[in-house]
């Protein structure tokens, strides 16, 4: 029921028969191309006729250099509008500019149970923010996971692409992880929306970031009043003081906050960092899997001092990452 093509290999007659053979399947749930550049993206319009007969196809993966191929994205954009039934689709580090972006989400629109979109990799640019941002007022849309990994968002991007949060009914899960040009304003706004009590997201990958004091201090206070948010992934980040760090813990203090899962790793801890955690956790009792993994300064005095926080009562951890520690 999953089908993954390597095909850089074969001429085109083959591909051709290939395509002749697979229009006749009704079977196949997934299908992954790998090599999307592949007689200029023509490949595309071969499989039309497998996407337009197969209405058990849920999820198709691109994976490649599609917008090197001079009208790819266009066949694809072309195919995804012959048919209606993905429930995922993910396009990853396949070299699309902003217009490449708008042209896909716009011919995704029409997939109404569509749930997951994951464009890793990609320049959204302003084009493909609003595309995604209409796609996420839209009251049909069925989204519930956008992954937005590496994807060069701004303050002005994110700003725009978060505001639909307060209105959205149907997004769990959000991916901003490795956006560096994400400053102060833009993760201001993307807290306030976490915090809306009309936001049902449950889970934020922010890792791989730029986060100063005041961000983070924003930050507590979105997880102190998000009664929703049950998975953070904070890790790898860079710019935040022991007086951020020491302002993000507390928030777990807080009996508002629902954090279930917390991951943390890489982010250069010492003893006084992982003392402020320690700190909160024993006021907390709903976090159940923390991962500390890659915080290689913290000394036998900070893990002696944690370790104090393991036996409280009222403690739900029951999944813990130490690796990769000293």
């Amino acid at each position: 029921y999953h089908l993954r093509a390597h095909l850089s290999n074969v001429n085109r007659e083959e591909f051709e028969a290939f395509c002749t053979g697979l229009a006749g399947n009704k079977s196949v749930e997934q299908l992954r191309i790998e090599c999307p550049d592949l007689y200029g993206g023509e490949l595309f319009n071969m499989l039309c006729p497998f996407f337009e007969q197969n209405s058990n196809l849920r999820r198709l993966g691109v994976n490649g250099n599609l917008g090197n191929a001079p009208n790819g994205v266009r066949f694809l954009s072309e195919s995804l509008l012959r048919f209606d039934n993905l429930r995922e689709f993910t396009c990853t580090v396949c070299k699309l500019c902003a217009n490449d972006v708008e042209a896909l989400i716009q011919a995704l629109a029409g997939h109404s149970g569509l749930t997951r979109i994951d464009l890793t990799g990609n320049d959204v640019g302003g084009r493909g923010v609003a595309a995604l941002t209409a796609l996420l007022n839209n009251p049909n849309s069925s989204l519930t996971e956008l992954s937005l990994w590496d994807c060069s968002l701004d303050d002005e991007g994110v700003t725009t692409l978060t505001s639909p949060l307060a209105r959205n009914s149907t997004l769990r899960k959000l991916n901003l992880a490795g956006n560096w040009d994400i400053g102060i304003t833009g993760w201001r706004a993307v807290f306030a929306q976490m915090q809306s009590p009309h936001s049902l997201l449950e889970d934020v990958d922010l890792s791989g970031n730029s986060v100063n004091d005041a961000a983070a201090s924003f930050l507590s206070n979105s997880l102190a009043n998000s009664p929703r948010l049950k998975v953070l992934n904070f890790s790898e980040i860079a710019g935040i003081t022991t007086e951020g760090w020491q302002a993000l813990f507390n928030a777990l203090q807080n009996p508002c906050c629902m954090l279930q899962e917390l991951l943390l790793h890489s982010n250069g801890f010492g003893d006084v960092e992982l003392t402020h955690l320690t700190n909160s956790l024993s006021s907390n009792c709903v976090l159940r899997n923390l991962d500390l993994d890659h915080n290689i300064r913290v000394t036998t005095s900070g893990w002696r001092t944690f370790s104090a926080a393991l036996r409280h009562p009222n403690l739900a951890l029951v999944k813990l990452d130490l690796r990769f520690n000293s």
